[in-house]
């Protein structure tokens, strides 16, 4: 993913952050669902995001 499609990312959770799913990311940055997934699981780590990692993808709870 390119920095630009990064930020594009974090743009998207702040506006809207609560109940967006992996799927919904990926469609609506044209990336595919495991980078949105990888990307936000070292988010969820460093504390950036509060999301739940599942098997049907990530739901996000809150953006820091």
């Amino acid at each position: 993913m390119s920095l630009q499609r990064a930020i594009d990312l974090i743009v998207a959770l702040r506006r809207h952050p609560e109940g967006l799913t992996t799927a919904q990311l990926s469609e609506a940055l044209g990336v595919c669902s495991r980078t949105v997934r990888r990307y936000l699981s070292a988010w969820q780590m460093a504390g950036w995001v509060e999301a739940e990692l599942g098997e049907c993808g990530v739901k996000i709870w809150r953006v820091v």
